[in-house]
């Protein structure tokens, strides 16, 4: 008898781990599935003006929304105390690369402009 509740034991163990290592998966892929909206959302942003075509001036005077320039402060600030997540992480690559591609943007547009008031 003692065999069979030892037994019962054992896999109601091991359901149980099962189960939080289902929910352990399942959470991270909404974490990462989160991020990337939010990445998503960065990405549609900037598109959206890109594709406006705005003239050098809006270029060079362009500013993230409030709400995504704070996302990227609080990534910035969680990966100074080294506390990202694997998916913040990977949003806070993402804000990266899109600082880059505006900061190349604004790069021209001001060599636009110079070039146009000589």
């Amino acid at each position: 008898m003692d065999f069979i509740f030892g037994y019962n034991q054992w896999i109601v163990q091991r359901f149980w781990l099962a189960c939080v290592d289902f929910f352990r998966e399942k959470r991270l892929l909404l974490l990462k599935i989160q991020s990337q909206m939010v990445a998503t959302r960065f990405f549609d942003e900037i598109i959206d003006f890109l594709t406006s075509c705005p003239p050098p001036e809006a270029v060079v005077a362009y500013k993230p929304s409030v709400a995504l320039q704070g996302r990227a402060d609080a990534l910035l600030e969680k990966n100074r105390r080294d506390e990202l997540s694997e998916a913040e992480k990977q949003e806070l690559d993402y804000f990266m690369v899109i600082e880059h591609l505006m900061r190349l943007a604004k790069a021209r547009a001001r060599k636009r402009l110079s070039a146009h008031d000589a």
